[in-house]
């Protein structure tokens, strides 16, 4: 014969179900709609007497109510390897970005995500890429030779490991390059769902010519290149890639996708290239067919 929850355990339902509306007054009150379960432990313990929860409630047994009976969504997301996995609780309907962006301290979006915040793409990515830098790491004393650069571009470029699937999106946390969050600011999101943090539209320019393969290739770089004619500053992306100090003379390929993108004019052009050039270089990676741009030095896809 079955047993019936204990009086204590029915008790305790109870309470936390009469907590509910005062509780969903709470929520809808808060700044932010996205929690780890840190935080909520920490509201619960704040707010207990106020809301007619005693001792005997649990932290535990609060947000397992939560997710139950009210708004609150759990969010559990696992990556691969050593990689730390994400636990977030979501109050309500939540911007994809809005909640993205929580996964990582002090991180930003970047690449074809930054692209798309920017309107610079026409289409529509399913991987979103949020950037955590790295830790300041030492530039390499002498400069890369011919060699070593033939050999690297030959291959596939790496990526990062670090993704997993939410809602239909991949989500890909990139370990960036250390920057000091260079050029990165704040954007608002379509209808007004709030605000992410990403890098501008200049320094999206530079990462997108850097690793095209985050940003759906070398032809959507050049697409993005055109649509950025209007708003894009040469004088600043050349400062910027200057700050950023790269071993690669990435200003080869920059100069020709504004060469090319029969957008900029021959001023802005030639800011790239009176800069040297003191390799052959690359516009991509694990190239096929290719053809020679000697006024860049660059190898780039036959179908360019």
């Amino acid at each position: 014969m079955g047993t019936d929850a204990t009086p204590n355990a029915t008790t305790r339902s109870s309470r936390l179900r009469r907590a509910l509306p005062s509780v969903r007054r709470h929520f809808a009150d808060v700044e932010s709609n996205v929690f780890t379960e840190a935080a909520l432990r920490a509201t619960f313990e704040s707010q207990r007497g106020a809301w007619g929860l005693t001792m005997r409630d649990t932290a535990t047994g609060f947000i397992a109510k939560l997710v139950e009976e009210a708004e609150m969504r759990l969010v559990q997301l696992r990556f691969p390897l050593s990689y730390p996995s994400v636990r977030r609780y979501c109050w309500g309907e939540v911007p994809l970005l809005d909640l993205v962006q929580t996964f990582r301290k002090d991180s930003y979006f970047s690449h074809y995500t930054a692209l798309q915040l920017h309107g610079l793409t026409e289409q529509v990515p399913k991987s979103i890429y949020l950037n955590h830098e790295q830790r300041p790491q030492p530039r390499p004393e002498l400069p890369p030779t011919q060699e070593r650069v033939d050999r690297a571009f030959r291959v596939r470029q790496r990526v990062t490991r670090c993704t997993a699937e939410l809602d239909g999106f991949t989500i890909h946390i990139v370990n960036g390059k250390h920057t000091g969050q260079l050029a990165v600011s704040e954007v608002t999101l379509p209808e007004g769902e709030g605000t992410v943090r990403t890098t501008d539209l200049d320094r999206a320019l530079i990462d997108a010519a850097v690793r095209p393969d985050y940003c759906g290739g070398v032809h959507e770089v050049l697409h993005a290149y055109q649509a950025a004619a209007d708003r894009a500053s040469p004088n600043r992306i050349r400062a910027l890639l200057q700050q950023l100090d790269y071993a690669y003379p990435y200003h080869q390929a920059i100069g020709f996708y504004l060469e090319r993108s029969g957008a900029f004019d021959d001023a802005a052009v030639a800011l790239f290239r009176e800069l040297p050039q003191p390799i052959d270089f690359y516009l991509a990676h694990d190239m096929r067919e290719t053809q020679y741009v000697k006024q860049w030095r660059l190898h780039v896809p036959r179908d360019m």
